[in-house]
């Protein structure tokens, strides 16, 4: 081959890449799918001033947006109403976060519509995979570092939302647990392979990557595996927790420790929880839930019963998470258990 066809070749194809990049930029298809960055101070978190293009590689949702801020929050949308009359804080993991829906949609998304009126800003903390040991590791150095002020004089409430694997999570995460005054750290080995940073830089990179994962998921040999686990069963909130008291004992330290936290800066604290779908688990902790905020002495918020009795409607068939109108009828009855508190 002449050196000048060669040239030609691999000029052609530096063209063709960067051309690639600049289409999928312009047209904003920066696909990702739940990225994170590993964290010295609390294990993980999002990445910050991140944009990216959600996308399900089961094809259950695509082609929305999804922005942090500097903190790495999932960024909920603005709110009209100019004068602020307080805040309200979700803690909690992926179902707080929303990933799979738009940020209308979320439960944060939800909520702030709901309070907008009243001049409350909803402020969404959830991160995938976070249990509450990482959210009281996560909110106290906000608080610490003045990232997170709650004005004394206006309205707090934080409102912690768990799912099923937060007492497992609880478990895993202590071994990187280091306890220093005011705030512990949770540490990881783990760092960003090449792919990785390569994926928060290059959209190409981000569009290869979701043509793998698409690809892999395609040729699953069953891609319903799970949805008929006990399809005629039903979870209700009144089920048997089959966790150990010692595990309860365990999760709700860290439930007290936030409780605490909040007192200590005036804001009210609630926990809730999200039932596993019964579609595609055996069972759920959330009675398990229940116990540990007793434990922990803090004011539990019920789930809709639909998510109980109609799973079909609230969950997304394939992945586990809430779809838009699970995210819905969630936020709907945490405003209302909020208001009737007065």
């Amino acid at each position: 081959m002449k050196r000048s066809d060669l040239l030609f070749l691999v000029g052609s194809i530096f063209g063709c890449i960067l051309g690639s990049e600049f289409f999928l930029r312009i047209f904003r298809l920066g696909y990702n799918s739940a990225p994170l960055n590993p964290s010295n101070l609390v294990h993980h978190e999002h990445p910050r001033n991140y944009s990216f293009t959600a996308y399900s590689p089961e094809g259950e949702w695509d082609n929305f947006e999804i922005k942090t801020n500097e903190l790495g929050d999932r960024i909920v949308g603005s709110c009209s109403k100019e004068k602020q009359s307080g805040q309200l804080i979700l803690l909690g993991d992926s179902f707080v976060e929303g990933f799979q829906v738009k940020d209308s949609e979320t439960i944060a998304g939800k909520l702030q519509n709901l309070y907008c009126n009243k001049g409350i800003k909803v402020r969404n903390l959830g991160v995938s995979s976070y249990s509450p040991i990482l959210s009281y590791v996560q909110i106290c150095h906000r608080l610490k570092d003045k990232k997170l002020i709650l004005d004394n004089s206006k309205v707090n409430k934080i409102v912690h939302i768990l799912y099923d694997n937060d007492i497992e999570g609880d478990l895993q995460y202590e071994d990187s647990f280091s306890s220093s005054a005011p705030c512990p750290t949770i540490s990881t080995e783990r760092t960003l392979s090449p792919l990785q940073i390569l994926s928060r830089n290059s959209y190409l990179a981000r569009f290869l990557q979701r043509f793998r994962l698409t690809i892999k998921f395609m040729m699953k040999k069953d891609r319903n595996i799970g949805l008929d686990i006990a399809s005629s069963n039903r979870f209700s909130p009144s089920d048997k927790c089959n966790q150990s008291s010692d595990r309860l004992i365990n999760t709700s330290k860290y439930i007290k420790k936030i409780k605490d936290l909040s007192i200590s800066h005036d804001a009210d604290y609630f926990l809730s929880a999200v039932p596993s779908d019964s579609r595609k688990s055996k069972k759920t902790n959330y009675s398990c839930f229940q116990q540990i905020a007793k434990l922990a002495g803090v004011e539990f918020i019920p789930a809709p019963i639909e998510l109980f009795q109609q799973p079909d409607i609230y969950y997304f068939e394939k992945d586990i998470h809430l779809n838009a109108s699970g995210n819905k009828i969630f936020a709907s009855r945490i405003f209302e258990e909020i208001s009737n508190k007065k």
